[in-house]
């Protein structure tokens, strides 16, 4: 799954006690490394007031709307963005993927001799 998610744009959507904040946290990392763009606004549901009696029923505040709202524009933006780096495109060998070994590459040096 690696390939599949590079150079794509990822958003985090958390609940918990406290909105799931260091789990969202935690993630972040990760998503550096497979190469996802983190869209940088989140999505935090508390149990105690987005949730009636701590989960049976969703009921999200006013507020969420609009954390929502900011979290979907920032992953159309970096998704719109992005699109680009996962197009082949001929002036940008690199835009496909890896590039393939060709002339641009250094011939590898012979190695050093002892000195004896």
């Amino acid at each position: 799954m690696y390939a599949e998610w590079n150079n794509k744009a990822a958003a985090i959507v958390s609940y918990g006690v406290d909105g799931g904040v260091r789990a969202a946290q935690a993630l972040r990392p990760v998503f550096g490394a497979l190469q996802l763009a983190d869209a940088g606004a989140d999505v935090t549901l508390n149990l105690r007031t987005d949730f009636r009696d701590f989960g049976p029923a969703f009921t999200p505040g006013e507020h969420q709307t609009a954390a929502l709202d900011a979290l979907l524009g920032q992953l159309v933006t970096w998704s719109t963005a992005l699109a680009a780096t996962r197009t082949p495109n001929a002036d940008c060998p690199t835009a496909a993927g890896p590039l393939e070994p060709g002339p641009w590459r250094r011939a590898a040096r012979p190695a050093r001799q002892a000195a004896t």
